[in-house]
C-alpha cells in the first residue's frame, strides 16, 4: 500500500494530496505503488513553470530509482521513501531503502543496449538528472538526485 504524506514524512495506512506543497514524501511497499507515485511527482511538479520534457525526465528517473529499491531490498519489509523537494531552481530527489546498496561506478552498469529490459535504470537516471549520488548506508541504501529546472513557482511553505 502506498503512503503520502504532504509537507512530512509518510504514514502508513493514511494518503493525502501532495498539491501546493514543495514537499511530499511516498512509502512504497511494492511494484503496484510505483504508478502512484509517478502521479505524485507530476501533481507536485506539475503548473511550477516546469517544461513537459523536464518534468517527464524527473518522473523516469524517480521511477527507476523506485523500482530498483523495491526490487533489491531483500526481506519481509520490503519498502522504500521516496522524498521529493522543489527548492528555488532545483527538484531534489531522494530515494531509501532497506537493501545492500550498491556501486554506481562498477563496471557493467552502462552496458545495457536500447531495447533490453533491464539494466538500463542507472544509465537513465544518470542521463536525466544532474546529479546521481549513492550512499550505502548500515541499513539500506539512499539514492539522491538533482535536477535545475529554472526558477519554478514555490507554492507551500516547505521550500527555500
Amino acid at each position: 500500500m502506498m503512503s503520502v504524506a504532504p509537507g512530512g514524512f509518510a504514514d502508513q495506512g493514511r494518503s493525502s494530496s501532495t498539491s501546493g506543497d514543495d514537499f511530499a514524501n511516498v512509502t512504497l511497499t511494492d511494484a503496484a505503488d510505483l504508478a502512484g507515485m509517478r502521479a505524485v511527482v507530476r501533481r507536485l511538479l506539475g503548473g511550477r513553470g516546469v517544461d513537459e520534457a523536464t518534468l517527464e525526465e524527473i518522473v523516469l528517473a524517480t521511477h527507476e530509482a523506485s523500482k530498483n529499491a523495491l526490487t533489491f531490498t531483500k526481506g519481509p519489509d520490503t519498502c522504500a521513501s521516496v522524498t521529493l523537494r522543489v527548492v528555488s531552481s532545483e527538484v531534489l530527489v531522494e530515494v531509501l531503502d532497506c537493501g545492500g546498496g550498491f556501486d554506481p561506478t562498477c563496471e557493467g552498469l552502462d552496458t545495457a543496449g536500447p531495447l533490453d529490459e533491464h539494466g538500463r535504470g542507472v544509465f537513465l537516471m544518470r542521463r536525466f538528472m544532474d546529479t546521481l549520488e549513492v550512499e550505502p548506508r548500515r541499513v539500506g541504501c539512499l539514492v539522491r538526485m538533482r535536477k535545475r529546472v529554472g526558477r519554478v513557482e514555490l507554492t507551500g511553505t516547505g521550500g527555500g
